[in-house]
């Protein structure tokens, strides 16, 4: 089965900076694959030389992740980690949890 999540950046003034729209083959839960979008983007973000950004997703999990801080032993986590890791480099930065739309066939 097909897997895809897409996270946004906006800047402070919630203008668009960047999505990415993660598709990947296989049996991958989808918090994992919105993980892995949210790492990939805000590594993006950071070397186009932003220094305040917003990250939008639509996994809860993941968002609740960041925002606590906590980490488990999952394999979210180690993207969550990560991405916590690689915010610190921002000046500012918030996340938040925006209701992904249902898909229609």
């Amino acid at each position: 089965c097909l897997r895809d999540r897409c996270v946004v950046v906006r800047d402070w003034n919630e203008s668009f900076i960047m999505d990415l729209s993660q598709r990947l083959q296989g049996k991958l839960k989808p918090d994992l694959v919105e993980a892995i979008a949210a790492t990939t983007v805000t590594k993006l973000v950071i070397d186009s030389g932003y220094t305040k950004i917003m990250l939008k997703g639509d996994s809860k999990v993941v968002i609740d992740a960041l925002k606590c801080g906590t980490s488990n032993l999952s394999i979210v986590s180690t993207f969550t980690d990560q991405l916590r890791s690689t915010a610190n480099g921002f000046e500012e930065y918030a996340i938040s949890w925006t209701r992904g739309e249902k898909k229609t066939k």
